[in-house]
């Protein structure tokens, strides 16, 4: 839809949540490489939009791993929900900041499914 011009600009504008693709694989965004700036930049909003990927680490080999530490370090640089996870087993992910991550979070009591809360304040534009 983005190579639509009657629509792009309805599509890139800042997001209150971003559900990150294909458990945040080097494809999951899927302008990740080359528009980056032209659209993540202007869609994920540090101050307003949360970002959220339901991954498993590592589950589909090494070379291309999930999730894509590029791609979780960039997300977490723009998410408004950003954390560090200091138990990622990606040794270069402990110390940055990504978005929310399913693996990562602690389990709800009785769940087997791991759940993410996320808090989206009714009163932004």
């Amino acid at each position: 839809m983005l190579h639509h011009p009657e629509v792009e600009h309805l599509l890139v504008q800042p997001l209150d949540l971003l559900k990150v693709a294909h458990h945040g694989s080097h494809n999951g965004i899927p302008f990740h490489e080359g528009g980056k700036e032209a659209y993540l930049e202007k869609m994920v909003s540090p101050d307003r939009t949360q970002v959220l990927v339901s991954t498993v680490f590592g589950e589909h080999g090494e070379k291309n791993p999930v999730p894509c530490p590029p791609l979780m370090e960039d997300l977490g640089r723009l998410a408004a929900n950003r954390l560090k996870y200091a138990n990622d087993p990606e040794p270069m992910l402990r110390k940055v900041y990504q978005p929310q991550r399913t693996d990562l979070e602690p389990p709800v009591a009785g769940k087997e499914v791991q759940f993410l809360e996320v808090m989206i304040d009714p009163a932004s534009d």
